[in-house]
C-alpha cells in the first residue's frame, strides 16, 4: 500500500519563478537539513505543448492536454524546434536520455506544469511507495538490520564506462547504492563494509583508518550486499551530543518512504543545443544525477538536484547557465570527512569536467550548493562566471580551481557566500600548463566561523575533532592557479596555521602568481597574523590596500600593528618588504591598516545574522587602492572617491544569494 505523506507548505514566490517551502514541524526520520522544493507558479509559454502524467496518461495518446502522453521519454522523441514537453504534477520513475536539437530563437523545454511539483527518479519506486513489502528483518544481522524483499543484480554492475562514479576514499568504488529519507532528503550513509553498518561503535578509535575487521557506526545508511544482491538498511539512532544533530527518528524501514538510487544518470543530457529545463526536481542515483556532455545553449532553472556522484557532471559544452537552482549533496548532520573518505564514498557535488575540449562561457548563478564531502570544480571553465550562490558545508574542499587535466582559462567568482568548508579555495592535480589563466574572486562575503566535522570523537568524554577551514589548500603541492583577489570581506575565526598572512594569502607556493587588494580580513579571536611563507621561484606576488581587525585581540597589540609586521623576525628573514619595492614600488602593505571596520552589524556566532555594510566614519571608507580597470567589478560605479575597502562600498546594500534570495547576512 503506498505511503502519502501530507505536507503542509507555505508558498515563497521569488522573481515570479523559485518557490520553496518552509520546514514542516514533523517528520518521520528526522527534519530537513534544506528547504524541500515545491511547486513553481511560473506560467506557460506561448507555443506548441505536449503534457505528460504519469498517472493519468497513456503513451498512445496524442499528448495534448485532455489526453496526455504518460512517460516523459516518449514524450522526448515527439519533441521539435521551439516545443514545450509539460509535465503534470507527481513522481516518475524514469531515467531521462536526451539529444535534443533546438534553434537559437526556437529552443525546445522540458519543465513543469504551473503550480505542480514535479520529481524525476531514477531510482526504486517500490521502497518509496511500498515499504511494508520492499524490506525484511535479517534473521542473522544485528538489531535493527533489514534487508530488501528482492535482489537487485543491477547494482552489482559497474556503471556505464563512459559515465563512471566521480568519487574518492579508499572504499568509494565498493559503495554501490546511495539513498535519502524520502520524506525529508536527509542522506543515507553509503556504507562499504557490512562491519561499520552493523557497529554499535560511535567512536573514530579504530586504530587504522582503513582498518576492515573493527566496525565504526556512521548513522542511518544502506550497504549493497554483492554476495546476496540485497540491499541492507539499519537506521539505530546516535547519541554525540557536539554534532550539529542526533538521528532519533523511525528505525523500521517499511515505516519510511526511501529514495533507494539506482546505478544509471537520471538526466543525460548528450550532443544536445538550445534546450531549457525548468522547475524540475531530480533524485535517485548512484552515479550521476544530471550529466550534460557536449550541448549547446543548455539552461537550467530552478532545478534540484540531489545527489549523487556527483549531483551534476559538466563536459565539453558551451554557453550554459544554471539558475536558481539547488545542488545538494550527501552529507548528513552526523556526517564526517572520516566516515564518508574511509567508510564510505568522499563525493562531488558539481563537476565542470576536465576533459577536453572545456568548458567554455558558463554561467552559474543564484545556486546552492550544499552538504557534501568535495563542492564545486569551477577552475576547469574557459570564461566561466559563478555569482551569487551559497556554497555552505564541505566537510573537505569547497571549490576547486584546478583539478587533474588542462586548467580553464579564466573563472570569474564574485557576489557569493561562502562558508563552512574545510578548505575554501582548492587546488590538485599537477597545476601545471597555467599561463595566461586567471581566477577573479571579488565582492564576496567569506565566513570561516563555522567549523566542520572532521571525526567522531575517540571515546564518549573526549572533545569532538572538528577543523576550522583554510582559506586556500592543496592537494599534492601543485601550481596554483594564478589569482586576483580583491573587495572581499573574510571573516576568520582565529589565527591562522603558521599566522600567514590575509587569512592564508601570504602562504606561496612555486611560480604563483597573487594579487590581494581592498579586502577586509576581520578576526573574531586573537591578532591576524602578517608572515608569509617563501619557496624558491615564488613567482609574482604583490598585497597592498587590505584592512585587518581583531574584535577579540587577547593581549595589547603593538601601537602600530602594520609596522611592528614589517618589522617583523619574518620581514627581516625575507627582507620581503624591500625585495617587494622591485616590483611594486610602494612596497607590500604599504596601504594596508589594522583599524575597526564598524560593520553594522557583526558578532562572534554566526548564527546570530550580520550586516558587513559599513558605517559612514568606517576607516574602510576611501583608503583603497586602484584596482586595474580591466578588473572587472560590478560595484566600481557606485563606489565613489578613491575605493571602500571590503565587499560592500559605502552607501550600498547587501547581496542577495541563492534561488530565494537570501540576504548575504542570513544566517
Amino acid at each position: 500500500m503506498p505511503v502519502v505523506i501530507v505536507v503542509s507548505c507555505l508558498v515563497i514566490l521569488v522573481g515570479g519563478v523559485v518557490a520553496f517551502a518552509d520546514q514542516p514541524p514533523e517528520f518521520p526520520s528526522h527534519p530537513p537539513m534544506r528547504s524541500l522544493p515545491v511547486a513553481a507558479p511560473r506560467p506557460l509559454a506561448d507555443g506548441p505543448v505536449y503534457f505528460v502524467d504519469a498517472t493519468n496518461g497513456s503513451d498512445s495518446n496524442p499528448g495534448t492536454q485532455p489526453a496526455p502522453l504518460q512517460s516523459i521519454q516518449h514524450g522526448i522523441s515527439v519533441l521539435k524546434p521551439g516545443d514545450t514537453l509539460c509535465l503534470r504534477g507527481g513522481t516518475y520513475y524514469e531515467r531521462l536520455s536526451v539529444t535534443l536539437t533546438g534553434e537559437t530563437d526556437r529552443p525546445i523545454t522540458i519543465r513543469a506544469y504551473p503550480n505542480e511539483l514535479v520529481v524525476i527518479d531514477g531510482g526504486y519506486r517500490e521502497f518509496f511507495e511500498q515499504p511494508v513489502e520492499s524490506w525484511e528483518p535479517v534473521d542473522s544481522g544485528v538489531s535493527g538490520e533489514f534487508r530488501s524483499s528482492r535482489k537487485y543484480p543491477g547494482l552489482a554492475a559497474e556503471p556505464d564506462s563512459r559515465r563512471p562514479v566521480f568519487g574518492s576514499g579508499a572504499f568509494s568504488s565498493t559503495v554501490k547504492v546511495l539513498g535519502n529519507f524520502g520524506d525529508s532528503m536527509v542522506p543515507l550513509h553509503g556504507y562499504a563494509m557490512a562491519v561499520d553498518l552493523r557497529s554499535d561503535n560511535l567512536y573514530w578509535n579504530i586504530g587504522d583508518k582503513l582498518n576492515e575487521d573493527q566496525g565504526i557506526y556512521c548513522g542511518p545508511g544502506i550497504w549493497y550486499d554483492e554476495q546476496t544482491q540485497r540491499i541492507h538498511f539499519r537506521a539505530a539512532h546516535t547519541d554525540l551530543d557536539y554534532f550539529d544533530a542526533n538521528y532519533q527518528g523511525e528505525t523500521d524501514p517499511r515505516h519510511l518512504p526511501l529514495v533507494i538510487g539506482g546505478p544509471r544518470v537520471v538526466l543525460d543530457v548528450e550532443g544536445a543545443a538550445h534546450l531549457r529545463f525548468q522547475d524540475l526536481v531530480f533524485r535517485g542515483s548512484r552515479g550521476r544525477t544530471i550529466s550534460v556532455i557536449n550541448g549547446q545553449d543548455i539552461e537550467l532553472e530552478n532545478v534540484t538536484a540531489y545527489g549523487g556522484c556527483p549531483a551534476m557532471w559538466l563536459e565539453s559544452s558551451r554557453h550554459v547557465r544554471i539558475s536558481r537552482s539547488a545542488f545538494r549533496g550527501v552529507s548528513a548532520p552526523w556526517s564526517t570527512r572520516s566516515s564518508e573518505k574511509y567508510r564510505g564514498i568522499s563525493t562531488y557535488l558539481f563537476i565542470s569536467s576536465f576533459h577536453p575540449p572545456l568548458n567554455q562561457h558558463i554561467e552559474i548563478d543564484h545556486c546552492e550548493f550544499t552538504d557534501c564531502h568535495d563542492g564545486v570544480i569551477v577552475g576547469t571553465i574557459d570564461h566561466g562566471r559563478f555569482h551569487h550562490n551559497l556554497v555552505e558545508n564541505f566537510n573537505d574542499d569547497g571549490l576547486y580551481l584546478t583539478i587533474f587535466g588542462k586548467p580553464g582559462k579564466e573563472v570569474h567568482i564574485f557576489q557569493n557566500l561562502i562558508r563552512r568548508c574545510g578548505i575554501y579555495f582548492s587546488f590538485a592535480g599537477d597545476g601545471e600548463n597555467q599561463q595566461d589563466t586567471r581566477a577573479f574572486i571579488y565582492r564576496n562575503v567569506i565566513d570561516m566561523r563555522p567549523s566542520v566535522q572532521n571525526s567522531p570523537p575517540t571515546a564518549a568524554g573526549r572533545p569532538p575533532n572538528l577543523v576550522y577551514g583554510q582559506l586556500l589548500g592543496d592537494h599534492g603541492s601543485p601550481i596554483w592557479k594564478p589569482i586576483n583577489f580583491y573587495h572581499n570581506t573574510v571573516i576568520v575565526p582565529r589565527p591562522v596555521w603558521r599566522d600567514h598572512y590575509g587569512a592564508g594569502m601570504g602562504r606561496a607556493v612555486a611560480r604563483t602568481h597573487r594579487r590581494v587588494f581592498n579586502n577586509i580580513f576581520c578576526f573574531i579571536e586573537g591578532m591576524p597574523g602578517f608572515n608569509f611563507n617563501f619557496v624558491p621561484d615564488t613567482g609574482d606576488t604583490i598585497v597592498d590596500g587590505n584592512l585587518f581587525w581583531s574584535y577579540n585581540p587577547g593581549p595589547a597589540p603593538p601601537v602600530d600593528v602594520i609596522q611592528a609586521a614589517l618589522n617583523s623576525a619574518n620581514a627581516k628573514r625575507y627582507g620581503w618588504f624591500e625585495q617587494s619595492k622591485q616590483t611594486y614600488p610602494p612596497g607590500w602593505m604599504a596601504h594596508d591598516q589594522f583599524a575597526d571596520p564598524q560593520f553594522v552589524k557583526i558578532t562572534a556566532d554566526w548564527r546570530q545574522g550580520d550586516n558587513y555594510l559599513l558605517n559612514a566614519d568606517s576607516p574602510a571608507v576611501d583608503t583603497g587602492i586602484a584596482i586595474p580597470a580591466d578588473w572587472p567589478d560590478p560595484l566600481r560605479a557606485s563606489d565613489h572617491g578613491k575605493p571602500d575597502v571590503g565587499a560592500f562600498p559605502l552607501g550600498g546594500s547587501l547581496f542577495q544569494v541563492g534561488p530565494r534570495e537570501r540576504l548575504v547576512s542570513d544566517h
